[in-house]
């Protein structure tokens, strides 16, 4: 039987027990394989909805978010769709600044500053961190700029969360128009700023005179987190809940005291790394406030006196001296003490012994269920001088 040229073709790629339509089905698959080839240009990304895009966005940290704005008109203005916003200045630094500031501070830990190539650490080393630090900062307020013009040109949005990390410069009204707008204006009710300064450098940041935003009384913020600045007036933020401060620079005992009493509905206070001018106690006597969880970790205070704070069911002490003046705390049940006790020299221990007794830390918390112990330092053997069961007769 004879076949033409075009039926000799589909004869030979018919498989032995396979049929011509097998066969066509196979050529016109074939067929199809250029088209395929001349679609691989194609921007896939771009037909995908706007639901998903942001569901990439979100997954992304701020130097990836910001690389996409170049993309397209259309990944430019995502990001002002977000219900949340997380912008940090480390996710911009390269990982050569990483490299760097770690070979700056292995060359001082050792010792080998002074055997380092002659101007190398102030020639070529420290000039490449801070460029880089300059950098990081130059892209993250050229993205802060993008969000606030493109809110003046649409609708308003709605943000739910913001939190903020950059560098400690001299020009940062971008920075404070974005906190105060979100504040204002978009209705946010998670805080975080966290200003950092250039390495090697102890620069603190002062909030403009308005503080966080222009009218607390319409504020929606709920839970809020400040480090590496001084802290701003927080009197009139009526529904804020849970408060944060870290890495507070110096600050009168007073600012700290002020703390209990301006946000009334004040359920959750953590002071982390915090620091008190002149060594100073802090005096807390705050009948009406409504305080359940206290956290005070490595804070720079002398001490901490509690004289009232009626509502407080939790109390971390970590590495920070904290001491009760009254009973008044009836709800305490849980505590967490970490503390460093003792002197070095013989004479002072031997002066300060009668004051190292466990009735000065327990003498005002008989309704305590939960006690978790760990004192270190030269005397952190220390024998109470009264019956356990006497002083914590609800313990667990």
């Amino acid at each position: 039987m004879q076949f033409s040229d075009g039926q000799e073709r589909d004869r030979s790629i018919i498989a032995p027990g396979g049929s011509p339509s097998a066969a066509v089905a196979a050529r016109s698959c074939k067929d199809l394989l250029p088209r395929r080839r001349e679609r691989r240009g194609e921007d896939r990304i771009s037909a995908l909805s706007d639901d998903l895009l942001l569901l990439i966005l979100r997954r992304l940290d701020t130097r990836a978010a910001l690389g996409t704005g170049s993309l397209s008109r259309r990944w430019a203005h995502l990001p002002r769709e977000l219900p949340a916003l997380d912008l940090r200045v480390s996710d911009i630094l390269p990982p050569l600044y990483q490299r760097l500031v770690l070979l700056h501070r292995d060359i001082y830990s050792k010792g080998t500053d002074v055997q380092y190539r002659v101007g190398a650490m102030k020639g070529e080393l420290m000039p490449n961190i801070r460029r880089y630090e300059r950098r990081a900062m130059r892209a993250l307020t050229r993205y802060v700029e993008i969000i606030l013009e493109a809110d003046a040109l649409r609708a308003r949005r709605k943000l739910s969360k913001l939190k903020l990390e950059f560098f400690i410069t001299p020009n940062t009204a971008r920075i404070n128009q974005l906190i105060a707008k979100a504040v204002d204006v978009w209705g946010v009710n998670d805080l975080e700023v966290v200003a950092k300064p250039f390495y090697w450098q102890r620069d603190v940041r002062e909030f403009p005179s308005h503080g966080l935003c222009k009218d607390t009384r319409i504020s929606c913020l709920q839970r809020l987190k400040l480090g590496g600045c001084v802290l701003p007036p927080l009197h009139g933020f009526n529904a804020l809940t849970m408060l944060v401060l870290q890495d507070k620079p110096d600050s009168p005992a007073a600012a700290y005291e002020a703390v209990f009493t301006w946000c009334t509905k004040l359920q959750v206070l953590h002071l982390n790394s915090c620091r008190c001018s002149g060594d100073m106690i802090v005096v807390v006597d705050a009948p009406s406030s409504e305080i359940r969880e206290l956290v005070v970790s490595k804070c720079r205070f002398r001490s901490m006196w509690l004289r009232a704070l009626p509502s407080l069911e939790s109390l971390a002490s970590l590495d920070t001296r904290v001491l009760f003046e009254s009973a008044s705390f009836p709800c305490l049940r849980h505590w967490n003490i970490r503390l460093d006790i003792g002197v070095i020299l013989e004479g002072f221990r031997q002066f300060l012994a009668e004051y190292l007794e466990l009735d000065l830390f327990l003498g005002c918390t008989p309704g305590i269920t939960n006690l978790i112990v760990r004192f270190t330092g030269p005397d952190r053997w220390i024998v109470s001088s009264s019956s356990p069961s006497f002083l914590l007769p609800n313990l667990r």
